[in-house]
């Protein structure tokens, strides 16, 4: 592709156009761009090391527990192709647009479900954040629970969460862990349909450990691998 082409394409992506997006992503990716250069084009600012392990993982490893794959960010980073069902906005597209109205720096990662400290919140890195090299999350509440996406509004705050998606991660496993022991503790907790059992406790822990496991993998010094290269027309200036 033509430097020019891509050029187009960079000056037409808006992050309001999911479609224009995808289309540079791709275009980027044609090019020979690395997943760190393309969200990094896409989005004008470097994103984290935890960003990408969570992006070069088999979502069918994590079964989209911690990562929407409806949100835009994520598909930007894989390679797609014309035709690939991500092409076309899913659900979590209008509750990202919220977001966008909300502050236009916030960068949705994922909608967590109703259970656990952060529950019913999206959570958003803030192009401000990593611009200043902070992996900060913040997050945006619905508190109706009227559906199962969140469903906040116009006049929504943006709250920071932690460090890092997966210290918020972390923290929003752990206390899923704490309330269903509590559960399976109580002595109210007889058997039988809707009983909390053992084998749902360890679970729940499961998740956590996976977490600690990505932690550790990051805190682990690795080789450099292939995507993390920088293209030669990246040393060019492209």
């Amino acid at each position: 592709m033509a430097k020019q082409e891509l050029k187009g394409l960079k000056a037409a992506a808006s992050r309001t156009d999911r479609q224009s997006m995808i289309r540079f992503a791709a275009a980027l990716h044609d090019h020979g761009c690395t997943d760190r250069e393309v969200v990094r084009r896409c989005y004008g600012v470097e994103f984290p090391d935890e960003f990408f392990l969570f992006a070069r993982t088999d979502p069918e490893a994590l079964e989209f527990e911690f990562v929407d794959s409806g949100c835009l960010v994520w598909d930007l980073a894989v390679p797609m192709r014309t035709g690939d069902p991500r092409w076309e906005p899913g659900p979590m597209w209008g509750v990202e647009m919220r977001a966008f109205a909300v502050d236009p720096g916030l960068i949705p990662l994922t909608a967590l479900g109703h259970h656990g400290r952060y529950g019913r919140s999206l959570l958003c890195y803030h192009s401000g954040e990593l611009a200043a090299g902070r992996s900060t999350v913040f997050g945006l509440s619905d508190r109706s629970r009227r559906e199962y996406l969140p469903a906040f509004g116009p006049d929504a705050r943006p709250e920071p969460c932690g460090p890092s998606l997966l210290a918020v991660l972390h923290e929003h496993e752990s206390d899923k862990v704490r309330m269903v022991q509590a559960q399976a503790d109580d002595p109210m907790n007889h058997t039988g349909f809707g009983a909390v059992t053992s084998d749902q406790v360890e679970e729940r822990r499961e998740w956590v450990r996976l977490i600690e496991d990505m932690q550790r993998r990051l805190a682990t010094p690795e080789r450099p691998r292939p995507t993390d290269r920088i293209s030669r027309d990246t040393r060019r200036g492209l």
